[in-house]
């Protein structure tokens, strides 16, 4: 049989909300959070979305990659878990196993 592919856009797809606020909220100081959302808003009009992310990604240049690592899965199961929603966990039920998910 052959394989399939499947590819699935998180946001919207398969969660309930915009995960990338969550994970902001939950991965930075209180803070850091509302100063990284107000910079976005202000340079929202001028810069790419790449740079406005790479500003997020600033707050973690002290992070090893263990470190980091870790923190994404204490949010993968503290937080995004909760997010997804019930109705795309029964469609990959269905998914023929020698299928290759890709999100």
């Amino acid at each position: 049989m052959k394989n399939k592919l499947y590819i699935f856009d998180f946001d919207g797809t398969i969660s309930t909300r915009d995960s990338f606020i969550s994970f902001s909220y939950f991965s930075l100081s209180f803070y850091s959070f509302i100063k990284y959302w107000v910079t976005v808003i202000y340079f929202y009009p001028f810069r790419s979305k790449s740079d406005l992310k790479q500003m997020f990604y600033s707050n973690f240049k002290e992070f090893n990659f263990d470190d980091f690592n870790h923190l994404c899965e204490d949010f993968n199961n503290l937080k995004l878990k909760k997010l997804i929603k019930k109705s795309f966990l029964e469609y990959i039920k269905n998914i023929e196993t020698n299928s290759e998910i890709v999100i």
